[in-house]
């Protein structure tokens, strides 16, 4: 997987972290079953990927039962204090430690429909609790847009996995 690097890549301070600016607002709970989102997402003329649909089948995939608005943040995992790149439960670990969370599974299918101007070659890994493919990989989902149109795709999220440096991580408060 390429990641497009972003400029910032000194590490947050922890006071830096607690005013960290929200960079999206989305909305969850907008479709009353995960079909009726995936078919959303299509329907706006977005793709998924095989990998991801087969996330998206996962029994713990599941949306959002009220209406509510989600504030995002983003920073690489080089920002967040891991210059060389880090295991995946390390990562998780230090945005628990800065007050940061999971977002809800269909948050990457919200984004992908509400990030309409994502720049060209931008990938962005959505943190949220991994769910196993029909091959038993623990994967995230992450938006992306290629030349080939704007997709919602997936990375493996192994707890020993490692996401180099350059990873634009999406996340939440808790």
């Amino acid at each position: 997987m390429t990641l497009r690097k972003k400029k910032m890549s000194t590490p947050i301070s922890d006071s830096l972290f607690s005013n960290l600016p929200v960079w999206k607002i989305v909305t969850v709970g907008t479709h009353r079953n995960k079909k009726a989102l995936r078919q959303a997402v299509l329907d706006e003329g977005h793709r998924i990927s095989d990998w991801s649909e087969e996330l998206i089948k996962n029994k713990k995939f599941a949306v959002e039962t009220e209406e509510r608005t989600l504030e995002l943040f983003t920073c690489t995992v080089a920002e967040l204090g891991f210059p060389n790149g880090a295991k995946v439960s390390d990562i998780y670990a230090k945005l628990d430690e800065f007050g940061f969370g999971i977002c809800p599974h269909e948050t990457a299918l919200q984004l992908r429909r509400e990030y309409k101007d994502q720049p060209m070659d931008e990938q962005l890994i959505v943190v949220s609790e991994p769910l196993t493919d029909a091959n038993g990989n623990l994967g995230v989902f992450y938006v992306e847009r290629y030349s080939n149109g704007s997709w919602v795709d997936w990375s493996y999220a192994r707890p020993d996995g490692v996401w180099h440096e350059d990873c634009p991580l999406v996340f939440c408060r808790k």
